[in-house]
């Protein structure tokens, strides 16, 4: 039984666009939480742990999206 697969050379790990859109929302909720941080809207633990939340939420629904438009492999 094998637990890890070998990974595709021709298949990137990410791709460069999700990579960049993922970094940009990255920085922009950082900006905009320490925004609320200074203002004393929200403490910094739960500023990490929302932003956080969100990038997973958006990472496994681009996955997700991307899997579903992908056309399925022939099988041999």
């Amino acid at each position: 039984m094998r637990i890890f697969r070998k990974r595709n050379p021709d298949q990137p790990k990410l791709p460069l666009m999700q990579s960049a859109v993922i970094a940009l929302l990255r920085h922009l909720l950082t900006f905009i939480g320490g925004t609320l941080v200074a203002k004393g809207i929200i403490d910094s633990a739960a500023l990490t742990e929302v932003i956080g939340a969100i990038l997973s939420l958006v990472s496994v629904g681009w996955m997700a999206v991307s899997k579903y438009k992908e056309p399925a492999e022939p099988k041999p």
